[in-house]
Parts: C-alpha cells; structure tokens; sequence
C-alpha cells in the first residue's frame, strides 16, 4: 500500500508540469534521484529496509547538493556582463558585404607542341621487332 501511495505521489508531480520542477530544484532533483537508486538496490538486493534507506540518502544527498549550489550559486544568473539585447534594444542583423568582383583569370595560350629531335646515333632509334608467327595448338596424335 505504501508503494502505490508513493508511486501515486510521485506521478501526480510529476504529471502537473515542468513548472513545479524549474520552480522547486532541490525537490526536482530528490525525485529524480530517490526512485533511481531504490530501483537499483532493489534489483540488487531484496532487503526492502535498506533499500529504502538507499534511495532516501540518494534524495536528500543531491537535494542538499542542489540547494547548496543555489544558495552558493544565486539564482542561477552568474554571468556578469549584461545581456545587449537589454541595453540597445532588438539586434538588427549585421549587413553582409558584397564579395569582391574577381577579374576573370587569363587563359594564357597552349603552346606548340614541340617535336623530337631527330636521331643521331643509331643508339637512339627503337629497335626493330620482327613480328612472330601465329602459335598454332598441338594436334592430337592416333
């Protein structure tokens, strides 16, 4: 019966919007925490006590973390230079030069095509290959 009580608690919290959560972090964080620990102990173990001692610590552990980085922290406004969109009023988009004309790129000419020089030793002609004789499959012999 306490179980359904809890989940019943616990669904109507977290059912009734976000609100209560930005609104309340400390609390946000404890249930977050609790339920995730006790449902890991309890796949762990099936000492029901501790495992609700478990979770409980997991709760209060990072609701008390929470509420010390609020209370250390502020109100969750640590920048400390003002936003400009509060002092000059709405932000106008930065115009956007033109890009610069770009001159087309010459095409410079092909030049001839140069031709080899002429041999002067016989070292450098190709050598002549005689062309061979077509390699005829062997016939079967009776």
């Amino acid at each position: 019966m306490r179980r359904a009580a809890a989940l019943v608690a616990v669904a109507a919290l977290a059912g009734s919007g976000c609100g209560f959560m930005v609104r309340h972090p400390p609390i946000a964080a404890a249930l977050v925490a609790a339920p995730i620990a006790w449902g890991s102990c309890e796949l762990a173990s099936t000492n029901q006590g501790a495992c609700a001692l478990v979770g409980a610590g997991a709760g209060a552990f990072l609701a008390g973390v929470t509420a010390l980085a609020i209370l250390l922290g502020g109100n969750g406004h640590t920048i400390l230079i003002q936003d400009p969109a509060e002092t000059t009023g709405p932000l106008q988009p930065d115009p956007v030069p033109a890009p610069p004309a770009l001159a087309p790129d010459p095409v410079p000419a092909a030049p001839p095509p140069a031709e080899p020089p002429p041999p002067s030793e016989p070292s450098q002609q190709p050598p002549i290959v005689p062309p061979r004789a077509p390699i005829e499959p062997p016939t079967a012999s009776p």
